[in-house]
């Protein structure tokens, strides 16, 4: 058997651990290869959000490595970035990272040599943890069901069984599917975004619709778990490209275009937001047998204080 080798994934900074590593490279200095570089503006870009998303995406290790205390290009971005980590770590065992996984250093322009030293050290280390597979083991259940869920990648997740009956439909999805079809053909809107039922992957999935006699895909039940307001802001050009958009939105997806539009990120003439009640949405829809139960329940489903949306 071959030796496990590690992926890890390196955050590192535009100014000094990217130009170190580059002159490890220039001088031809010898470490282990383990390291898939992204590299940003400033450590304070890394986001916890990017270090999950690495592990989702097949991570064993991230390093997150920048400009000495005193030295950052942007004053201080690395501090933000420090202090965002010590936060960070603490929530690392409730979602299922070791902590050691996780490595941060600083790393200067003229520092080939300690990066180099540095790769080794923490490919060696985390290699000594094993694969990272937490997030790949479906088949092993939650230790405790009724527990808020960990952070699982949806193209990971398995689809309903066969023969397994759908979630009743909301009584507001006809009403739906016709206002959509009203908004369409009257062209006020050129794409409804909303969900659909794909029979491939046997999951309630988002759906964007141009088309009037598309309507008939829209579907409405417990399984909508999407929040489709991420689809919304200006920066999603795909979505801007196709035109005005109608959404469709639970009360919780409301609060987060409450927020976009604060942020200015949308306009409120820009869109037309569908509001439809909703009394609960699973979290995980490969657990659905046929029957809603509390502990299939989505946690932010049980202090919901918008089942019936506002401003749409």
């Amino acid at each position: 058997m071959t030796k496990f080798e590690p992926k890890i994934v390196g955050f590192v900074c535009n100014w000094c651990t990217y130009a170190g590593a580059d002159l490890a490279g220039v001088t031809r200095t010898q470490y282990r290869p383990n390291v898939r570089i992204v590299r940003v503006p400033c450590t304070g870009r890394v986001d916890p959000l990017f270090i999950i998303k690495a592990f989702e995406n097949g991570a064993d290790g991230v390093l997150i490595s920048g400009c000495h205390p005193g030295d950052c290009h942007y004053i201080s971005g690395n501090f933000h970035a420090k202090r965002r980590w010590i936060f960070f770590k603490g929530l690392t065992d409730f979602i299922g990272i070791e902590p050691e996984r996780i490595q941060y250093a600083w790393v200067s322009a003229a520092e080939a040599n300690k990066w180099a030293k540095m790769v080794d050290e923490v490919t060696e280390s985390i290699a000594k943890l094993g694969p990272f597979t937490r997030y790949h083991d479906l088949k092993k259940p939650l230790p405790d069901q009724n527990a808020p869920p960990m952070i699982w990648s949806e193209a990971w997740l398995p689809g309903i069984e066969e023969g397994v009956e759908l979630p009743e439909e909301s009584p507001s999805a006809p009403a739906l599917r016709e206002k959509a079809r009203e908004l369409l053909e009257s062209g006020e809107v050129k794409v409804v975004i909303g969900y659909c039922w794909a029979k491939r992957q046997r999951r309630v999935v988002p759906l964007f619709i141009s088309k009037p006699e598309e309507v008939s895909r829209l579907v409405f039940n417990s399984l909508c778990v999407n929040n489709l307001a991420v689809y919304l802001p200006k920066k999603q050009g795909d979505v801007a490209k196709m035109g005005k958009p109608a959404i469709i939105a639970k009360g919780c997806d409301i609060k987060t275009i409450v927020v976009l539009l604060q942020e200015e990120q949308i306009a409120r003439d820009g869109v037309v937001i569908l509001g439809v009640s909703c009394s609960g949405v699973v979290y995980r829809q490969e657990l659905w047998k046929g029957k809603m139960a509390p502990d299939l329940l989505a946690p932010k489903c049980f202090d919901c204080d918008v089942k019936t949306p506002h401003l749409a």
